[in-house]
C-alpha cells in the first residue's frame, strides 16, 4: 500500500494496485476552502457585471514543492504543471459559469485590456492590476484564477505509480473597494480507500478508478462553485 510523504511533497514510493471493493480508490488528501459572499445591492436595475481575466499558471522554482499565491500570499503545494494547463482550468471554469452569461463581460475584451494594463504595470501588485482592469471595464467584480499544480497520473485507471494531483485558487475582487468578495481553493490528490476511508462519496462517484488530472480538475471546479453566490 502506498505511503504519502509529508504535506508539500508529491512523491509516491510504491505503485497502487486494484483490490476488491474495500481496497478500491477514493479521493483523499483534499484541502478545500471557500467563503460565501452577499453582493451589495446596486443603485440601479442593471445586472452585476463581472470581468474574468486570463488565468495564470504559477511556476515553482526548480526544487520547490510549494508556491505563493500572487494575490493572497498564501502558500500551496505545487508541481511542474503541463504546458497551458491554466487554460484548461480557465475553459472549465467559464463553461460552468454559462448560467451567468449576461453578467460576464466578453472575454476577448477583458483580455485585451488586462494584457495592456498588466504590461504597463509590471511592478504593480496583482490586486491593483485587477482593480484597474475592473474599473476601466466598469465591472462590479473581477475574477482571477491561479493554477498551482496540474500533475497527470502515472499509470492506468486500475494501477498507478503516481496519482493525479490538482491545486488551484479562484478569487473574486470587488472593484469599488478591492475587497476579496469570494474565493474557491482546491488542492487534491487521489488516495486508496485504505488510506482514507472517510472519502466514500468520492469513491462511489469515480467508480473506484484512478482518474486523470482533467477529471480531477473538473471535480474541483464543481466543488468551489458550490459556494459561488447567486448573481442578478
Amino acid at each position: 500500500m502506498a505511503k504519502r510523504n509529508l504535506p508539500g511533497s508529491d512523491r509516491i514510493r510504491h505503485s497502487h494496485f486494484f483490490f476488491p471493493v474495500v481496497f478500491l480508490l477514493i479521493f483523499g488528501c483534499s484541502s478545500k476552502e471557500a467563503s460565501r459572499v452577499v453582493f451589495q445591492p446596486r443603485n440601479d436595475s442593471a445586472p452585476v457585471k463581472i470581468a474574468v481575466v486570463p488565468f495564470q499558471r504559477v511556476i515553482p522554482d526548480d526544487t520547490a514543492k510549494t508556491v505563493r499565491c500572487p494575490l493572497t500570499g498564501i502558500i500551496y503545494r505545487s508541481c511542474a504543471s503541463a504546458p497551458a494547463a491554466e487554460k484548461i482550468l480557465e475553459k472549465t471554469f467559464l463553461s460552468k459559469m454559462a448560467r451567468y452569461e449576461r453578467n460576464l463581460i466578453p472575454m476577448d475584451r477583458v483580455e485585451g485590456i488586462y494584457r495592456r494594463i498588466s504590461s504597463d504595470s509590471f511592478k504593480t501588485a496583482p490586486r491593483e492590476v485587477l482593480l484597474k482592469v475592473g474599473r476601466e471595464l466598469k465591472a462590479d467584480y473581477v475574477i482571477a484564477g491561479y493554477l498551482f499544480c496540474f500533475r497527470e497520473r502515472q499509470g492506468y485507471s486500475y494501477s498507478v505509480e503516481k496519482p493525479a494531483l490538482v491545486s488551484f485558487g479562484i478569487y473574486m475582487i470587488r472593484t469599488n473597494d478591492g475587497v476579496l468578495a469570494w474565493k474557491g481553493v482546491f488542492d487534491k490528490a487521489q488516495r486508496s480507500l485504505l488510506e482514507d476511508v472517510f472519502q466514500l462519496s468520492s469513491f462511489i462517484r469515480e467508480k473506484g478508478r484512478w482518474v486523470p488530472a482533467g477529471e480531477l480538475l473538473d471535480e474541483g471546479v464543481d466543488d468551489v462553485l458550490r459556494t459561488f453566490p447567486e448573481i442578478h
